[in-house]
């Protein structure tokens, strides 16, 4: 427990050092009246602080199965959570705005009680994000995040896990305590941003990971990467966006490390248009390719490919207090900390989030994500997630909450796939419970 004590003092640490404009989980733009603790709209032009206390507590079921249905038996690779389950859930959210220098950060500690195979999982996480100004066209970019706790997401959805692992109830995510597998993930990014003009920005940043296993079976995966962006505001409602990366990520074992390495260079277009004044909508559409260079499952030789990628994101202000987002997108992926075969991605997602009633708000997500390797001719993955959540304010800092989740996933002819990792996986869980918002600086 020593690290999980380490990791709630950074967490801490982070959230009253630092400063985030959001709260754990990602929250729909449309108006709440100063509901479920979100502050009133600010004059951004005006030096700004808020610290608020978020605390949660839930419980509901889960139910995990094989393809066939079958209840899956505890493993040496972690014991599954399930049967009755109880939650907590306590998060620290710090924002500043000083003109152009804004920073934020959370730091979030969290545990879960199960009636069934493992009894207790705890983790931790904490992230800073910042921009400081340098200059009138100069600035440092900064974005952090430190995170101990279950996961099998291992970034099989890519982009789009953000759009369907959060929401508007804390912990809901579909992929949160599936086993007792803990994982430490390190990710830290910095770089440099200059203002050519009003309308064209180009910024620069490198970035170091590392994610592995702190017991038990698994990768480790390490990257080191750097990128390139340059933005242009072409006119008053159309942008493009110039984007370069290279990347090399390990993914290693205590006898073997297998290393691969992507360039990526991509183009995308931005729109945006008014169609009233509730109604709006922005699409993103994103064309490139990625040249891969890693090594083949039979020979161990490398090889070299390149696969043509492309993104679909949609926004769109239905009404004044409903938002849709769509998301396509294919990529280069692994599943870090399971194999170390190169994927081609496809993954894609909807959300629908808002107010039908002034104290009530309404979040549902799904997502769907399909890989190929490109490094053998067999395996390949398959992954689908959903998410209906649902929060009725009973005050301005109090809120009743309920969350519906499902995930699948299916893993086939992976070579390196341990034998006791479940390939086949079936996840269904509810919870209810009870968030409050405990506003420390500034008001809500």
């Amino acid at each position: 427990m020593s690290i999980v004590r380490l990791l709630v003092g950074i967490t801490c640490a982070l959230a009253f050092a630092a400063r985030p404009t959001y709260a754990q989980v990602a929250a729909p733009t449309t108006p709440t009246g100063g509901l479920f603790g979100r502050q009133a709209p600010r004059d951004t032009a005006q030096p700004s602080q808020g610290l608020t206390l978020q605390l949660s507590g839930n419980s509901g079921q889960d139910r995990n199965t094989d393809s066939d249905g079958n209840p899956l038996a505890p493993n040496t690779f972690g014991a599954l959570q399930s049967g009755t389950i109880s939650g907590v859930d306590a998060t620290a959210i710090y924002a500043m705005n000083r003109g152009l220098t804004t920073m934020s950060s959370i730091g979030r500690g969290y545990a879960n009680y199960g009636s069934q195979g493992v009894g207790r999982i705890v983790g931790a996480s904490g992230s800073l994000q910042g921009n400081f100004a340098l200059s009138d066209r100069n600035g440092l970019v900064v974005d952090s995040s430190i995170s101990y706790d279950p996961a099998v997401l291992f970034d099989a959805f890519g982009p789009v896990a953000d759009q369907i692992d959060t929401g508007a109830v804390p912990g809901a995510s579909p992929t949160q305590g599936v086993t007792d597998s803990q994982w430490l993930s390190l990710i830290g990014t910095s770089g440099l941003s200059h203002r050519w003009t009003t309308r064209q920005q180009s910024v620069v940043t490198g970035t170091v990971s590392r994610r592995g296993p702190q017991q038990g079976i698994g990768f480790v995966s390490t990257t080191k990467g750097a990128a390139a962006r340059h933005s242009w505001a072409a006119r008053e409602r159309v942008a493009l966006d110039f984007g370069y990366r290279i990347d090399g990520q390990d993914q290693s074992t205590a006898t073997t490390t297998s290393t691969f390495y992507t360039q990526a260079g991509d183009l995308t277009l931005h729109l945006d248009r008014r169609i009233s004044s509730t109604r709006s909508v922005r699409v993103s559409l994103g064309t490139g390719a990625t040249f891969v260079r890693a090594p083949s499952d039979v020979t161990r030789a490398d090889v070299t490919f390149v696969v043509p990628t492309f993104s679909v994101l949609a926004r769109m202000n239905l009404v004044r207090t409903w938002e849709l987002a769509v998301d396509a997108r294919r990529d280069i992926t692994v599943l870090r900390g399971l194999s170390p075969d190169v994927f081609r991605a496809d993954a894609a997602s909807v959300r629908i989030a808002g107010t039908p009633v002034a104290r009530l708000q309404f979040d549902l997500s799904a997502g769907a994500s399909r890989g190929r390797s490109e490094s053998s001719d067999l395996g390949s993955f398959e992954m689908l997630t959903a998410v209906a959540q649902a929060q009725f304010a009973i005050s301005r800092h109090a809120a009743i909450s309920t969350s519906v989740n499902h995930y699948i996933h299916r893993l086939r002819d992976l070579a390196t796939l341990d034998p006791l990792f479940p390939s086949a996986f079936t996840r269904s869980s509810f919870r209810v419970g009870v968030t409050l918002w405990l506003p420390v600086i500034g008001r809500s």
